[in-house]
């Protein structure tokens, strides 16, 4: 591991000559970031440290003029000058905007109320950093994508087709008064409905899925003991099985990670939501924000194969919550073709602290197939 004497470079570097510790002269081009993780999220925000050693990796380098091959950089410390505002969801875990490449990103909601603020101009605390990170895209005209923003919807339920395409102009607009340089997907009238169709795609296991949330949730609303939780989770995964959901639910994921919930990051409690008087809009918001996990784990498998057109893309979000249950679960798509995707997750064992370790390929197992 060599380590950098100079700052981490602003944006994605594509060639970078640093001395290693001890005194070697050492080049690298074509350098990608490792993924963060759930320690280094944590340090991520306001009134954090917003200090992480990133891990910058090549294919091969120079060393004193010798060419070398797998070759790993440590920036330590990556300090940015504003507090992370924005997460990229990776293969592994997270990224800065900097450091996250390729350079080609789909939004959502959360995204969108930022830029709309911004060019609104209403003055939040926030809007420096907001607007510091936006200037930090590794290129100067990154490819935006609005469609999960649209495929979301704002009213808590499934979107008419003319409020998703509202939706879509509506957020195309917010990015290009803010980003006039950025690139956006052409989507003409004859592709909206084609578009749309995904949502009836999807919307097809909202009602089970809201079936399961809205009896799932009283079993988390209130912390359980150790002694409770064994019991609850046959509960949920009974509940589970009654209620029809597909082998593998992300919904099932974030109610058993609520149970094990003890106040640390990676909580499903910050996607459910759980509360006294907890309806259907709560079910869909939450619902909402584990497709945007399913999407950001197919998207960064496109272009992986000859047969797909589509090249990989990383979601970004503002929501915490969203990247935290993303770092836990670590959801990656293992196949994705004509007849749909499957998605497996590689739980993160300090996403579950009250889980013990040596049980959680059992619990992995338990909720791809219960």
């Amino acid at each position: 591991m060599l380590n950098a004497v100079e700052d981490c470079v602003e944006g994605l570097p594509i060639a970078i000559r640093v001395a290693s510790e001890d005194g070697q002269e050492c080049e690298f081009e074509s350098l990608t970031a490792r993924p963060l993780g759930l320690d280094q999220l944590a340090n991520a925000g306001p009134e954090r440290s917003n200090t992480f050693d990133v891990d910058l990796l090549a294919e091969s380098g120079l060393v004193n003029g010798a060419r070398v091959r797998g070759c790993s950089l440590r920036m330590r410390p990556f300090v940015s000058a504003e507090p992370v505002t924005v997460f990229g969801l990776v293969a592994g875990g997270w990224l800065p905007i900097s450091l996250a490449a390729p350079p080609r990103y789909l939004i959502d909601r959360s995204m969108v109320g930022m830029f709309r603020r911004l060019a609104a101009g209403t003055g939040r605390r926030d809007a420096p950093a907001n607007q510091w990170w936006l200037g930090r895209f590794p290129v100067p005209d990154p490819w935006i994508n609005a469609l999960p923003c649209a495929l979301e919807g704002d009213q808590r339920t499934t979107p008419s087709f003319d409020a998703f395409v509202r939706s879509l102009r509506a957020a195309e607009l917010d990015v290009r008064r803010v980003l006039p340089a950025a690139r956006q997907p052409m989507f003409g009238p004859d592709t909206l409905p084609e578009l749309y169709r995904v949502i009836a795609e999807l919307s097809h296991r909202i009602p089970a899925e809201t079936n399961f949330l809205l009896q799932a949730e009283p079993l988390i609303r209130e912390p359980r003991g150790t002694r409770e939780r064994p019991q609850v989770q046959r509960q949920i995964l009974t509940l589970a099985a009654q209620c029809n959901l597909r082998h593998g639910s992300l919904a099932l994921a974030a109610v058993i990670s609520s149970l094990y919930d003890t106040g640390a990051p990676a909580s499903g409690r910050g996607i459910i939501k759980p509360r006294a008087g907890y309806d259907s809009g709560d079910a869909y918001n939450a619902l909402s924000d584990l497709r945007m996990l399913e999407l950001a784990a197919v998207a960064g498998i496109w272009g992986t194969s000859s047969k797909q057109l589509i090249d990989p893309h990383i979601l970004l979000t503002r929501d915490r919550a969203v990247a935290e249950m993303w770092c836990t679960l670590r959801p990656r798509c293992v196949r994705c073709d004509e007849s749909g995707a499957q998605i497996t997750c590689d739980l993160d064992p300090r996403g579950f602290p009250n889980y013990p370790e040596n049980e959680l390929e059992e619990l992995r197992v338990a909720l791809e197939s219960f």
